[in-house]
């Protein structure tokens, strides 16, 4: 079995030293990632991970100095600098997916359906993306 890190959401960046990121699940199955723009990017809106059909969600250590310690550093999150899958070679299509994004302050790892990324001016808290990227009930 191979397990490995994989990129995705390729040209999506945040700021790699910002330790401002702000993370939160919902009861719906939800869950989002805010995170700054990179300094270089002229949309100055906020970048956000957003993931459906959560079934676990995570984030915390290891931040960026103690990354090395973490058991898919040799899988590829060695190299990973923005959003990754992490796939096994024998898993088939799996409905839930693994999904890690590395941040300065920590790791954010969610097994879940969907991963996107959107760009919201003016939201700073995930709680408050969740509410607006989620599908709205009836």
């Amino acid at each position: 079995m191979t397990i490995r890190v994989v990129p995705i959401l390729a040209g999506v960046e945040w700021e790699p030293n910002a330790p401002e990121e702000k993370f939160a699940v919902d009861e719906d199955r939800f869950a989002a990632l805010v995170l700054r723009p990179h300094p270089d990017d002229a949309d100055e809106s906020s970048v956000v991970i957003f993931w459906s059909g959560v079934e676990n969600a995570s984030f915390g250590l290891p931040n960026d100095e103690g990354r090395h310690h973490h058991p898919l550093y040799e899988a590829g999150l060695a190299v990973l600098l923005w959003a990754g899958e992490v796939v096994d070679d024998e898993s088939g299509h799996p409905t839930v997916r693994h999904f890690i994004v590395p941040t300065k302050e920590g790791v954010a790892e969610v097994h879940a359906r969907e991963i996107s990324c959107e760009r919201l001016r003016g939201i700073t808290e995930a709680n408050d993306a969740i509410d607006q990227l989620k599908p709205q009930r009836p």
